[in-house]
Formats: C-alpha cells, sequence, structure tokens
C-alpha cells in the first residue's frame, strides 16, 4: 500500500468511526496525521526506528481509546503531539528531555503514572505548551522545569503532585498560564511568580497552601498581566493580599467591553480551565481574553475587603466565601460594572447592604447568605431578581423577597394607612355638610 501512496503528506481522518490503525499510516513522506475523535483501541504502532515514520512532525490521536505506553513514538521528529482523553499508561519517557523541536504537547486525561521527568540538561528548547491534567503524576515539582524557557502555557492540573513550587519558576518570562490545581502541593503561596510580566491565569486551587499571604511585594507592579487567580479549597490565613489586589492592573480596564472576542491559545492549541462560574463548576474549553475573575474562596482570610477592591472595574466574578471576613461591604464594589457574580457568603460580615449594588445592572448572581448583615434589603433593577437564599442567615436583614418585613416600613404603611384614613374622614365630613346645606 505505501508503494501506491508515496507522495501523500497530509492525512485527516478525524471523526471517521474508525476502531484501528490504517495499515496506509506507514508512508514514508507523512508528515501530518489526524486521526482523532475515532474508536481505536490498542497500543499505538511502533512508529520508530526502522518501521517506522521517518518526517511525521504534527500527530493528533486525541479522543481514542488508546492504551499503553508512548515510549516509542517518533519523538525527534515531533513538532506537535497531542493524546489527549485516550486511557494510555505507563511513565512519561525521558526522551522528551532530548526534544528541542517539540512545541505542543497534550498528554491531558490519561493514566500516566511515575514522575515529571528531570530535564537537568539546558537545551535550547522550544516546547510552548506542556498539559499533563488529570493523570496520575506523583513527585515533586522538578527546578529543571524552568529549562523549557519558552513555556507558554502548563498545565498539570489534576495530578497527585507534593512538595512545593520551585523558585526557578521564576523564570518562565513567557508564561501566561500557570494551572497547580487539585493536587497535593504543600507550600506557602509562591511570591517568586509575582515578577513574571505575562502571566494571565493563576490556579492553586484545591491543594495543601497555607500561611498568610505576604503584602510586601519584592516589586511595585506584581502580578501586572494577572486577570484569573483561583486560591479556593486552601488553607490560606491572615488578611486580603492587598498590595496584590491593589495592582490587579489587568482588572482595571474600562474599556474591556469593546474588546474584540478572542481566545487564549493558537490554532493548535487553546488554553483551558476548571473554575467555578456563579456557583456552578464548568470546564471553560476555551478561555476569553475578557474573562477576568478572583476566587479567593475556602480559605482562612480574615479582616476586611479592601475598598480599593472597587477599582477592578472589568472584574467579572468575585467569590469570597467561605472564610472569616469581618466588617462592612464596601460600597465601591458598585464601580464593579462588568461583574456577573458576587459571592460573599459565610463570613463575619456585618452592617447593611450598600445601595451602590444596585447599580451594578449585569449582576446575575448573588450571594450574601450566612454573615451578620442588617438593614433594609435595597430594591432596583438585578435586585428585584435575587430569590431569599440569597440572602439566608442574616437575621437582621428585612423587606422582599425575604417574609420578614422592616420596621421602618410597617412605620411608613402604617402612616400612609393613617394619612388615608383622615382623607376618607375628612372628605365624608365635607360631603356631609354639603347635603346638611
Amino acid at each position: 500500500m505505501t508503494t501506491l501512496l508515496p507522495r501523500i503528506t497530509t492525512l485527516s481522518l478525524s471523526s471517521c468511526k474508525i476502531k484501528e490503525f490504517p495499515e496506509f499510516v506507514r508512508i514514508e513522506n507523512l508528515q501530518y496525521l489526524d486521526l482523532s475523535n475515532n474508536q481505536i483501541g490498542g497500543e499505538i504502532p511502533h512508529w520508530n526506528g526502522s518501521e517506522g515514520i521517518y518526517s511525521l512532525f504534527h500527530l493528533n490521536l486525541s479522543y481514542n481509546s488508546l492504551t499503553g505506553g508512548i515510549w516509542h513514538l517518533p519523538w525527534n521528529e515531533l513538532l506537535y503531539l497531542d493524546l489527549q482523553y485516550n486511557m494510555l499508561n505507563g511513565s512519561l519517557p525521558a526522551s522528551i528531555c532530548n526534544q528541542t523541536s517539540l512545541d505542543i504537547l497534550n498528554l491531558s486525561h490519561n493514566n500516566f503514572t511515575g514522575e515529571l521527568p528531570a530535564c537537568t540538561r539546558s537545551l535550547d528548547y522550544s516546547l510552548s505548551v506542556f498539559d499533563l491534567r488529570m493523570n496520575s503524576i506523583r513527585g515533586s515539582l522538578p527546578s529543571t522545569l524552568s529549562n523549557f524557557r519558552k513555556l507558554r502555557s502548563l498545565n498539570l492540573q489534576g495530578n497527585t503532585l507534593e512538595g512545593t513550587i520551585p523558585l526557578s519558576f521564576a523564570e518562565f518570562e513567557y508564561l501566561e498560564v500557570l494551572d497547580l490545581g487539585s493536587n497535593r502541593i504543600n507550600d506557602t503561596f509562591p511570591q517568586c511568580l509575582e515578577a513574571l510580566p505575562n502571566l494571565q491565569v493563576l490556579v492553586l486551587k484545591s491543594n495543601k497552601f497555607h500561611g498568610s499571604i505576604e503584602n510586601n511585594a519584592k516589586i511595585d507592579s506584581p502580578f501586572p498581566a494577572l486577570r484569573i487567580i483561583d486560591l479556593s479549597y486552601n488553607d490560606f490565613s491572615g488578611l486580603l493580599p492587598a498590595k496584590y489586589i491593589k495592582n490587579f492592573n489587568a482588572m482595571m480596564h474600562v474599556d474591556a467591553n469593546n474588546a474584540t472576542l478572542d481566545y487564549m491559545g493558537d490554532l493548535l492549541y487553546k488554553d483551558s480551565i476548571s473554575a467555578v462560574i456563579k456557583g456552578v463548576e464548568f470546564e471553560i474549553v476555551r478561555i476569553l481574553t475578557v474573562l477576568t475573575t478572583i476566587d479567593f474562596s475556602r480559605n482562612k482570610f480574615e479582616g476586611e475587603i479592601p475598598e480599593y477592591i472597587g477599582n477592578l472595574v472589568s472584574l467579572r466574578y468575585l467569590n469570597l466565601s467561605n472564610n472569616q471576613l469581618a466588617g462592612d461591604i464596601p460600597s465601591s464594589i458598585g464601580n464593579l460594572s462588568m461583574l456577573e457574580s458576587l459571592d460573599l457568603s459565610s463570613n463575619q460580615l456585618v452592617g447593611e447592604i450598600p445601595e451602590q449594588l444596585t447599580g451594578v445592572y449585569s449582576l446575575s448572581r448573588l450571594n450574601l447568605s450566612q454573615n451578620q448583615l442588617t438593614g433594609h434589603i435595597p430594591k432596583g433593577f438585578q435586585f428585584n431578581t435575587f430569590g431569599d437564599d440569597s440572602y439566608a442567615g442574616n437575621l437582621g436583614l428585612c423587606g422582599n423577597p425575604l417574609s420578614k418585613k422592616c420596621e421602618r416600613e410597617r412605620l411608613l404603611r402604617r402612616n400612609k394607612q393613617k394619612k388615608l384614613e383622615k382623607t376618607r374622614m375628612i372628605t365624608f365630613s365635607m360631603v356631609l355638610v354639603g347635603k346638611l346645606w
């Protein structure tokens, strides 16, 4: 068969319900092979050495049912490798450390085990995407990962990684996405990341991070490009990181609503994360470049919410729930004109709900439950759409939609009723006098 098709360089058979590897994929000149979204099972053929494909640089076998290891792939030629959503297993081959041409490596959603390779040699690597999420990789993060200096996206979410974040991660000058969520990392907040000039997405959720986040940042403008930060489900304590919040410049763009809708990544790879949006966990398969979110929920943060959080005018999702925050709700939150979801539930907040929040017309989800708020619930615009579950557990709140009516409103209604009765009496008296005359 190979002699019949000697000149084919590109072969795309995606979504064709193929159940096994076609024999003719061993064409000598084949450069681009896409067999994704099929039903292919078993092991990947030994495309290496004398039996292999010598010129293949783009290989996409994603969304199949492949098993076995990947050590026998033609690593020396590959620029792009996508094996996501299979059942591949075994450890990662050490040969990854020798590949200076590999650009995108997506091994996510498989059953890989073992540890991350420690690439001790600092070669001129071109790797820009390393996606290994949802596997069973164990051990610590090797400091030598920073040898992949051109990494733009590093996603290790959903493994069993332990230890700390190496200080060498400060050398990732091109890094835009770092997702270490849902591991077992036991560390304090990685202050070494604050100077990364291009970091837009930082996900550390569901680990064992602990301690306070110091406000003594080493640079004047920490995290200059950050617009998505998720620290939820950890053990952080102390005050909210005031200096960081004050310098989240990428969340202060007034014209974000008018920005062109685009996604992070390129034609071959789109960045994705899992995030809680409006109280529901979603897999965001494509991250919009205008998406902005802060999730510090389920930690032990205390103290007040800083007033200048209202400077983050392009913020769309804010979740500070399940902490130990106290004090009033800052009225400056009313400046967040693009805010779609606000969750301050299960804290120790006091005082009244600021009337300024009624001016946030984009707000579609509000959760202030389980606090110590008092006074009447504001009326108007979006506030007329929120149910009583938004305010549950605040015994001092009153007014719609709660069944508890405010004393002030009761008095106003009573006075209004008295005035109405008095007006009726005067009218009746005038009519009666008119009849007598």
